[in-house]
């Protein structure tokens, strides 16, 4: 089973984290605007503010673990 991975398919900067854990593993990578993010226990603000990993033995949706790496990170309007 493959860890499935739900990130903001519009942000340049997720979409290449995306890119380069796919380059070294095996995930299943879904932009959040292709999904409900209630069917998967998460909030639309989880899938803008975070990378969303959902564990290989994931069955029901219950705790995804949110990598809130750019939470730190200036957002662009601040630029």
């Amino acid at each position: 089973m493959v860890t499935t991975v739900i990130y903001d398919g519009k942000c340049d900067f997720c979409k290449s984290c995306v890119d380069w854990v796919k380059a070294r593993t095996e995930i299943s990578a879904i932009p959040n605007q292709s999904i409900e993010p209630s069917d998967y226990g998460i909030t639309s603000d989880d899938c803008e503010k975070s990378v969303v990993v959902l564990p290989k033995s994931f069955g029901n949706v219950l705790n995804p673990v949110n990598l809130r790496i750019e939470a730190s990170l200036p957002s662009i309007e601040d630029s």
